[in-house]
């Protein structure tokens, strides 16, 4: 379980970091 919520921690963060990357390179 504990993994579990470690991954989605992190894919969090990585749709977060692709959504403001891609607000940015959007013009």
């Amino acid at each position: 379980m504990m993994a579990a919520g470690r991954l989605m921690l992190e894919v969090r963060r990585q749709n977060l970091k692709d959504y403001r990357t891609k607000k940015i390179d959007k013009r």
